[in-house]
């Protein structure tokens, strides 16, 4: 059986400890301070770090867990160098060529696509419902400290099966943000860059589709 528990962090982050059997793991911790006490409050002994991406809101706990339990920290390999404590596997030349090459296998499958091809004027319209509430929900305020706090990005000649410049940086999306929105595929993910919202291949390191304006 897996027992989750949600961990809040910060002022708008949260992280996940997840027990099944004798494993236990927290996802994205930002600080220690609060696993520890949800560790001591479960009495659960950690084994695993899970770390989504390199960014300090999802990743600033890891070297004071893993001194302090021993846990194994799991992330992305193009990430080793920027996430605290994950030891390199691949090269940056063997990610940069796997990704270049997915790429390219996803532009030829999608060849001719364009703004809109996912999300089409209904599904649009549904994902603008769903935001508008959010932000003008309880939580809009702390969304959008969130957003300002996370150095707003911005990327000009936004346009479908474009790579997501390596330049630029991946801003954080609030938790309470995404929560209102459709799960999607492990291997896509949603970013706000600038006002809009985009769909990013994580493995292609690829904007999907983007939706203008999403963010008022």
């Amino acid at each position: 059986m897996t027992q989750i528990e949600i961990v809040p962090c910060l002022s708008d982050n949260y992280a996940y400890l997840i027990k099944s059997g004798a494993q236990c793991a927290i996802l994205d911790p930002s600080e220690p301070e609060p696993v520890r006490a949800a560790l001591a409050r479960t009495g659960w002994k950690l084994t695993h770090i899970l770390n989504t991406h390199h960014h300090l809101d999802h990743c600033g706990g890891n070297l004071a867990l893993k001194e302090e339990t021993g846990a194994q920290i799991v992330g992305p390999g193009k990430d080793a160098a920027r996430i605290p404590g994950l030891k390199p596997t691949k090269t940056a030349a063997e990610i940069g060529g796997h990704e270049r090459a997915l790429a390219h296998e996803i532009r030829e499958a999608r060849e001719g696509a364009t703004q809109g091809n996912i999300f089409t004027p209904e599904i649009a319209a549904q994902f603008r419902v769903l935001i508008g509430e959010t932000m003008k929900g309880p939580s809009a305020a702390r969304i959008r400290e969130s957003l300002n706090q996370a150095s707003p990005v911005w990327l000009s000649g936004l346009r479908v099966n474009m790579t997501y410049p390596h330049d630029v940086p991946l801003q954080s999306s609030p938790p309470t943000l995404l929560m209102n929105l459709p799960a999607l595929p492990a291997q896509l993910e949603y970013r706000v860059v600038g006002r809009s919202l985009i769909l990013r291949d994580l493995e292609a390191n690829l904007v999907v589709d983007f939706l203008r304006d999403a963010i008022q």
